[in-house]
């Protein structure tokens, strides 16, 4: 991996239970670590939902090894936010992650 292919810094999000003013327990995201990456569009489609036009696009992110990521946590890259689908510890030599990740658009 070329470190000037690294040009997005995106966040990894990680949810938090707090509880609300009426006792409920509702999800907090607060970041957990920051990187650079490479953000590589795979591919994309369209499709009718609940009567709602929404768009699912499909990304691979490859970054430098961070330990602790989970398919848990959301990816947030400006006002972007991605689902993380897997984690690939490239060839498990600690050194290369590539993230399959959803984009969530709303609209």
């Amino acid at each position: 991996m070329r470190s000037g292919n690294l040009k997005h810094k995106i966040d990894f999000l990680s949810a938090t239970e707090v509880k609300n003013a009426f006792g409920e327990v509702e999800n907090t995201f607060t970041i957990f670590k920051s990187a650079y990456s490479e953000i590589l569009p795979l591919s994309a489609k369209e499709y009718l939902a609940s009567k709602q036009k929404k768009a699912e696009v499909t990304h691979k992110i490859e970054l430098r090894f961070l330990s602790g990521i989970l398919p848990t946590m959301q990816i947030v890259y400006g006002s972007r936010k991605f689902e993380i689908e897997s984690i690939i510890n490239v060839r498990e030599l600690n050194k290369t992650l590539h993230i399959m990740a959803t984009e969530i658009i709303n609209g």
